[in-house]
């Protein structure tokens, strides 16, 4: 097979060839692996695809392997499991998980990623490889080194759990621990790369390492037919993942072999490191780096390499930034309020939600909420809404009050008190008519004034 690929720059688009290196010399911006897609429309059909062994390596014309390159280990191809149960919770009419805590030899998905890099690394001839990690890349890189005969250095995080590297030590690789967040141990390996001939998987080769995550959406097509979902959602931490199966997706369209489709992306992060949600939530691209304070130490970037091109693939094709805030979220779905909300004023919906939210069921907002994969929780209203409701409890009160026969006063809602108090000046006092007494918007009582019934003088 002869190479189908080449690195470029992500955004000026200059060409660099195959080589070791992450960054555009020119621009400083991250290169990505291009494929000649015409190249390789002839041998990447179904009916070959189908033919050939249930690995990630079936789809070889789209992944960065040298020529004559033979896989030895077979990674990739886990299940798609159907989770119905869980689907019904949360409103879902089919709902599906790819389990990657079956990948091959390590239970991890960064199985996948570390096959694609060793296969480059052996082709620029290097001895050594290495990676900063916080736990599963570690494991990965230690096996995958030991199976071909290669060293590995594993640089982590001082107060990382020994249980997560225990495997990294039983593959005889050397450990070296650092006293720092994931962000500083990343950033002394990209020295160290600098200055020694060693083949750090997520540095010099991580753009022929992040190729390794788009077969996680060749799998997900394939297993469904060749039919593309309808919503993914994708937990982030570097974010190249989710940036990775959207490209998966585009280039399968690009090649016909599935039909086009807008695919709905979602990233899910931890709170305590969440900068790509953050930005997403803010309808922007721009990516403001966070000090990791979170137990999902997998998850805990602050600085994500990807986090920009994450929050694109986030915000592709939808109208985040129009919407209002309280409704946009990155990686979750959204709820809509529950029956016994509905039709009640907003102080009361949120007693009621208060004691009864633990009770309800979250169901999915339809389509007239609009399109953002946001959240809204019982009781949280847009300002549409807002204004909605305020009008809707004027027209029930004073529907009330006609009916009573009491036409000379309404019973404001607390909203449209306060408005009211704001807005007119010269009307200093809203109030309800109870008994011989009125009371003002402080809750004082005052004495009454009977107002004279109409046609009276």
């Amino acid at each position: 097979m002869s190479e189908y690929y080449t690195l470029r720059c992500r955004e000026c688009n200059r060409d660099w060839g195959n080589r070791p290196g992450s960054i555009c010399e020119d621009c400083l911006a991250p290169l990505e692996v291009k494929y000649d897609l015409d190249a390789a429309r002839a041998s990447f059909t179904r009916e070959n695809i189908a033919r050939r062994p249930a690995s990630l390596w079936r789809y070889a014309e789209l992944l960065p392997i040298p020529a004559g390159y033979k896989p030895e280990i077979p990674v990739g191809m886990t299940p798609l499991v159907s989770a119905a149960r869980l689907g019904a919770q949360i409103g879902s009419r089919r709902l599906l998980i790819k389990n990657d805590a079956v990948n091959f030899p390590t239970l991890s998905f960064k199985d996948r990623v570390v096959a694609v890099a060793l296969a480059q690394a052996k082709a620029f001839g290097f001895q050594t490889v290495s990676c900063s990690s916080t736990g599963n890349l570690a494991n990965a890189v230690a096996a995958q080194a030991a199976r071909q005969g290669l060293d590995a250095w594993i640089f982590i995080p001082a107060d990382l759990e020994p249980a997560k590297i225990l495997g990294t030590q039983v593959f005889g690789a050397r450990l070296v621990r650092i006293a720092g967040n994931y962000d500083q141990v990343n950033r002394l390996c990209s020295q160290v790369g600098e200055r020694f001939h060693w083949g750090f998987v997520n540095i010099n080769l991580r753009p022929y390492y992040a190729e390794g995550s788009k077969t996680v959406g060749y799998e997900i097509a394939e297993q469904l037919g060749w039919r593309l979902p309808d919503n993914i959602v994708v937990p982030m931490a570097g974010g190249s993942l989710i940036t990775k199966i959207h490209k998966a997706f585009q280039e399968l369209i690009a090649l016909g072999i599935v039909e086009s489709k807008t695919v709905r992306f979602f990233g899910a992060q931890a709170t305590g490191c969440s900068p790509i949600s953050r930005a997403v939530k803010n309808g922007t691209d721009e990516i403001d780096p966070q000090k990791p304070a979170t137990i999902a130490r997998s998850l805990a970037i602050g600085n994500p390499a990807d986090g920009l091109y994450a929050s694109r693939a986030i915000l592709w094709d939808r109208p985040w930034p129009f919407l209002p805030s309280r409704s946009r979220a990155a990686g979750f779905c959204q709820f809509r309020r529950p029956r016994f909300f509905r039709g009640r004023s907003r102080l009361e919906r949120q007693r009621r939600m208060r004691f009864r939210l633990r009770r309800d069921r979250a169901r999915p907002l339809p389509a007239r909420f609009g399109r953002a994969g946001g959240i809204r929780l019982p009781g949280q209203l847009s300002r549409r809404e807002c204004r909605r409701d305020s009008a809707r409890c004027k027209q029930s009160d004073r529907a009330s009050d006609a009916k009573r026969g009491n036409r000379n006063s309404w019973v404001p809602s607390c909203r449209a008190a306060r408005r009211a108090e704001r807005h007119s000046a010269g009307r200093r006092f809203r109030f309800e008519r109870r008994g011989d007494h009125r009371r003002n918007s402080s809750g004082r009582k005052t004495l009454r004034q009977r107002v004279p019934a109409r046609g009276n003088s």
